[in-house]
């Protein structure tokens, strides 16, 4: 891999990965074996079958199990694109390539670099050089979420359970959620514009740069503190964030599987990481390890190569 920073388990126990600096959707299966679902690793924009379509720095994944497509996040590309996980074929759902914040069926953005697909198959986009949220419609046109004026170079996205959308502010150090009707952002937690590493309640805890949103099986928010070189988990119910696993070289995605990992992507070492029971690391790069760990063990670690 080559500075990864998009991650998605699969029901099927295989995780996809956008191999962002090769320009490559990547897929590791359940025992180990890495291949290329999509991208001829030739850096552009380009349309057509896994060994045609062209990529420019590949980044965030949403996935729409109702029609077998991954979303991605084309972020130097300016677009969406999405990719058929049986075919491989690719095709772009919305951007045409050039800068800019416009919508309608011909829309623009600006390094769009969060995704997440709705229920019905709608997408919402963080455009993130714009600091707005977008919504892809269906129907095929592109429409503001909310406006550019509250955010800071925002990255992840989740769906909550009751609807509203939660994004990672990134460059205010802080989380905050949005109204898929009305566009109001509200504040969530970590203090904004303040960066820092501090658990605790809502009212005190910082963050330092947090991109990767994902909902865990146990029903909290995984933050990629990416700045922080951790992953943090924030549990709505208490209105308490603590650190679930440290010492991450550059957290920039997460993602939740079925058997109850939090998977993560170590940009900084190319590699990608899987976690379990909230604490251990199982499985390192491309080494996939299925065995229960005591619970005073921490670390298994496994020598990564570059694929």
């Amino acid at each position: 891999f080559d500075q990864p920073v998009g991650v998605m388990a699969m029901d099927d126990g295989s995780v996809l990965v956008a191999d962002t600096f090769n320009h490559k959707l990547r897929l590791i299966s359940r025992d180990g074996d890495v291949g290329t679902l999509a991208g001829s690793g030739i850096k552009g924009m380009k349309d057509g079958g896994p060994q045609e379509a062209q990529f420019h720095k590949c980044g965030a994944l949403g996935l729409d199990k109702q029609r077998g497509l991954v979303v991605v996040a084309d972020t130097c590309s300016h677009s969406i694109r999405s990719v058929d996980l049986t075919s491989g074929n690719t095709q772009t759902i919305c951007g045409n390539g050039a800068v800019g914040q416009q919508d309608g069926v011909e829309p623009t953005f600006h390094f769009p670099e969060g995704c997440v697909v709705a229920p019905g198959g709608d997408v919402f986009i963080v455009d993130t050089d714009n600091d707005c949220v977008r919504k892809w419609h269906r129907q095929g046109r592109v429409s503001h979420v909310c406006s550019g004026q509250e955010m800071d170079k925002p990255e992840g996205i989740v769906i909550l359970p009751s609807g509203e959308l939660c994004v990672a502010d990134t460059g205010n150090h802080r989380l905050v959620t949005i109204s898929p009707q009305t566009g109001l952002v509200k504040h969530l937690v970590g203090e904004s514009g303040r960066k820092g590493h501090l658990d605790g309640g809502f009212d005190r805890v910082l963050f330092r740069a947090p991109r990767g949103l994902a909902l865990s099986w146990w029903g909290e928010i995984i933050v990629g503190d990416t700045d922080n070189n951790c992953i943090r988990a924030v549990d709505l119910e208490a209105r308490r964030v603590r650190t679930v696993f440290d010492g991450i070289r550059g957290p920039f995605s997460v993602t939740g599987s079925r058997d109850g990992d939090v998977i993560c992507d170590e940009f900084d070492e190319n590699r990608i990481l899987i976690l379990r029971n909230r604490l251990h690391v199982l499985k390192v790069g491309l080494i996939l390890m299925h065995c229960s760990l005591p619970l005073e063990t921490k670390w298994m670690l496994f020598n990564a190569r570059r694929v």
